[in-house]
């Protein structure tokens, strides 16, 4: 659905379930499967806050809720002294080497 929509490949296969015919499915196009650790949705800020950790993948509801505290979760999340990286910096081995 990524590339029809996109027109660019993709290497990644979002799940918020451990269904084995969706891991499956992203095994055989070989790509990543990314499975987040923090689903934030009714209360973004709350949920973010409760949750956080090092190397924390994080799905957002899009709502206008989550849009008005987004500011407020990314101020959060660097006064943690947490780096917000994308997911190809997040699974490289040169990241995680660094750590």
């Amino acid at each position: 659905m990524i590339e029809s929509l996109t027109m660019k490949d993709s290497n990644y296969c979002y799940t918020e379930y451990k269904d084995s015919n969706i891991l499956d499915l992203c095994s055989k196009n070989k790509m990543y499967t990314i499975k987040p650790t923090i689903n934030a949705s009714n209360y973004p800020f709350l949920t973010v806050k409760k949750n956080l950790e090092s190397g924390s993948i994080i799905s957002f509801d899009l709502s206008s809720k989550t849009v008005k505290e987004l500011p407020s979760i990314i101020s959060y999340i660097t006064q943690k002294g947490y780096n917000m990286v994308t997911l190809n910096e997040l699974i490289s081995e040169e990241y995680s080497n660094e750590k």
